[in-house]
């Protein structure tokens, strides 16, 4: 039986609801007898049935009687606690299921091992790892929650052929409507999306998916002595927007003050405990950098154009390496990760 092939499809199910899972890891699972797959579904949603429940579930009457024959594949250990819903480890020793195939233990502090711990002492056959690193990449969101205790956080921004990201008066445009569209992708599959004062009294940004289907992610500024203007779309659009702030402004109803917290890693916590999983910063150059500095980050997603523009402020400072590169008509969009 080829193990890893079964895992990959596993990935390849998960990956169906990107975005969608928070604070759940997506989750795969099928089932296989002689070398058929009899069952398989994936975790939809938050607080939905998880991917090796669906899996059983939807196992067609008629093959029902192969499971306790039949290998459990999922791309991450059952659990083992009651959560929304009970332990997947319950249901799999229920069903009889003889050999369970995992690729990857499950680093939430409340697992740790357990669930595999629980289906062995059943005398069921468990191997593990089976594509672990990729099943690792697919929730690289839920294992910097779970290890590092804060969002996954992407840093994006769009420069000119000489390092600019625009002037320090106005909005420069830079990147390609078929670039914008990639960024608007990456809105829907985030919690939420940060930028700092000077680039919202610059742009007047929307901060929305407004290109690409699904949700739009939780708005933040980080705006210490209040200086935007209440006019502008953050705030006068009626969509929700969360601010972090010192200032004692009045803002509509729709805004969400946050106390300024100093400590930008304390922040980031915060967030986290508020439900923000995985975190888009948009800019500006200040606030990248000041992400940089702290080495909180997870990738930097940099759009880059052949057009010069011979000054102005600066792309930000960082090392990285280059793990994804792609031309977009006359852009370059390249992702790096930290060494």
């Amino acid at each position: 039986m080829d193990f890893e092939f079964y895992i990959e499809r596993c990935n390849q199910l998960a990956k169906l609801a990107k975005g969608q899972t928070f604070t759940n890891p997506m989750v795969g699972a099928l089932l296989v007898y002689d070398d058929r797959i009899i069952g398989e579904g994936y975790h939809t949603a938050f607080g939905a049935q998880h991917g090796e429940i669906e899996a059983l579930n939807n196992v067609p009457l008629a093959d029902r009687k192969w499971l306790p024959q039949s290998t459990l594949f999922v791309n991450l250990e059952p659990c083992v606690h009651f959560g929304k819903t009970p332990p997947c480890t319950d249901a799999i020793i229920h069903h009889g299921i003889k050999r369970v195939v995992i690729g990857t233990a499950d680093p939430n502090p409340r697992m740790q091992g357990k669930g595999i711990e629980k289906l062995k002492h059943h005398g069921i056959e468990v191997i593990t790892p089976v594509l672990e690193r990729q099943c690792q990449e697919l929730n690289q969101v839920f294992f910097t929650n779970m290890i590092n205790h804060r969002p996954f956080i992407q840093l994006k921004y769009a420069c000119s052929q000489d390092n600019f990201i625009g002037n320090y008066q106005s909005a420069v445009p830079i990147s390609n409507s078929r670039s914008k569209y990639i960024v608007h992708k990456i809105r829907h599959e985030v919690d939420g999306i940060l930028i700092g004062t000077r680039t919202a009294i610059n742009d007047d940004p929307q901060l929305t998916n407004r290109n690409y289907f699904g949700k739009n992610p939780v708005r933040m500024v980080l705006d210490r002595t209040g200086k935007i203007p209440y006019d502008y779309q953050i705030f006068s659009d009626g969509l929700p927007t969360w601010i972090f702030t010192a200032s004692q402004n009045r803002y509509p109803a729709s805004v969400r003050v946050i106390p300024w917290i100093e400590d930008l890693n304390k922040t980031m916590s915060f967030l986290l405990e508020e439900g923000i999983g995985s975190l888009l910063v948009e800019g500006g150059a200040q606030t990248l950098q000041s992400f940089i500095s702290e080495r909180l980050w997870d990738e930097i997603w940099v759009t880059q154009t052949r057009q010069a523009l011979g000054g102005g402020v600066s792309a930000p400072h960082f090392r990285g390496n280059k793990v994804w590169e792609m031309d977009i008509d006359e852009d370059t969009l390249s992702v790096y990760r930290p060494f």
